[in-house]
């Protein structure tokens, strides 16, 4: 949360405003900036804020008051530590800069999770040359609760230029074939008592709501 003064847009000069949209502004460019700066080599790091309410929310009036929700995901639990300090950093920074008020909770974070796919060795070779870029995934699935009381994995079928939750988002119908193949295969896996890790974990991912 930033929490400045709401005020008239007409009426109050921009050298006296306390515009908390301003903590959003500089926030999400410090976010992008720190997740661009440590990608590195074993180091997986995505950082989105993909929600923000604003009060008083109406055009012609100084937003008084922003809360947003900053997601980030790692397979590195110290990771998404440092990124947690790192938001209480910068947006005690920012706060003084606008003359600001700031306040950061951890709302939950989902632990990663261990994913064992079963597939009989005879075709795990043919499958892996479809699934093989498929060692890790950022996105959260019910697999993870899954995997907590029995064994589990998973199996992708690749979006057309890797979209997803979006209108764009589609799936070519022999990609799916393929995949129907391999959770076939899977199944007599299991069946014989004969498995294979495909999917070795999802990662994990917290979130912060800045409110």
């Amino acid at each position: 949360m930033f929490r400045g003064e709401s005020n008239h847009a007409g009426t109050t000069p921009m050298w006296v405003r306390r515009d908390a949209l301003m903590g959003l502004a500089k926030s999400s460019l410090g976010v992008r900036e720190y997740g661009l700066k440590n990608q590195r080599f074993l180091v997986i790091l995505r950082i989105t804020i993909g929600r923000a309410d604003i009060y008083p929310g109406v055009y012609n009036a100084v937003p008084g008051l922003i809360s947003f929700m900053v997601e980030a995901r790692s397979p590195d639990p110290v990771v998404l530590d440092n990124v947690e300090r790192f938001l209480k950093h910068i947006g005690e920074a920012i706060a003084v800069e606008e003359n600001l008020e700031f306040g950061i909770r951890r709302s939950f974070t989902l632990d990663r999770s261990i994913l064992t796919a079963m597939l009989p060795q005879r075709q795990r070779r043919r499958a892996e040359t479809w699934v093989s870029a498929i060692r890790r995934c950022g996105a959260g699935h019910d697999a993870q609760n899954m995997a907590k009381i029995s064994k589990a994995g998973m199996i992708f079928a690749p979006s057309v230029g890797g979209k997803s939750r979006s209108r764009e988002e589609y799936t070519r119908d022999e990609d799916l074939i393929k995949g129907l193949e391999v959770l076939l295969e899977t199944g007599s896996g299991s069946i014989e008592g004969r498995e294979a890790t495909l999917f070795p974990w999802i990662t994990v991912s917290a979130v912060w709501s800045i409110s």
